[in-house]
């Protein structure tokens, strides 16, 4: 489907290729609670999944990490 390039970096994917979700599933969880419960699960599967390559994962989920720290850090001293 992604013609063997990397959905991150565009670059040839490599041997050590991981499977990502497009939308992170805490993003799902936490913005669209309200919607029905048979499309929440198309979340969960293929068309929310990409292959990328491992380094492009660890510094994407780190980003993601980085946005769920500024958020909770923000909830807090707005509360």
């Amino acid at each position: 489907l992604q013609a063997r390039r990397c959905a991150a970096s565009g670059g040839r994917l490599w041997k050590n290729a991981e499977i990502d979700h497009r939308v992170p599933l805490f993003r799902v969880w936490s913005e669209r609670r309200d919607t029905p419960w048979p499309t929440l699960l198309d979340y969960w599967g293929l068309p929310n999944l990409q292959t990328i390559n491992r380094d492009a994962h660890a510094a994407k989920s780190a980003e993601e990490a980085r946005g769920r720290r500024g958020r909770t850090m923000t909830a807090d001293f707005t509360a």
